[in-house]
């Protein structure tokens, strides 16, 4: 999954996504909470 926030763009495995709409990421072997940006989600992506 790739989320956009701003300039940054970070891609990584979606785990979870919380009652309260954060989305739980895990980017290389470490877990990342991510609450605003532009996800994006594509069909055979990797």
């Amino acid at each position: 999954i790739r989320v956009n926030i701003g300039d940054k763009i970070f891609e990584g495995i979606a785990k979870n996504i919380f009652e309260d709409g954060r989305l739980e990421i895990e980017m290389n072997g470490e877990i990342k909470l991510f609450s605003v940006g532009e996800i994006k989600i594509e069909k055979d992506y990797y």
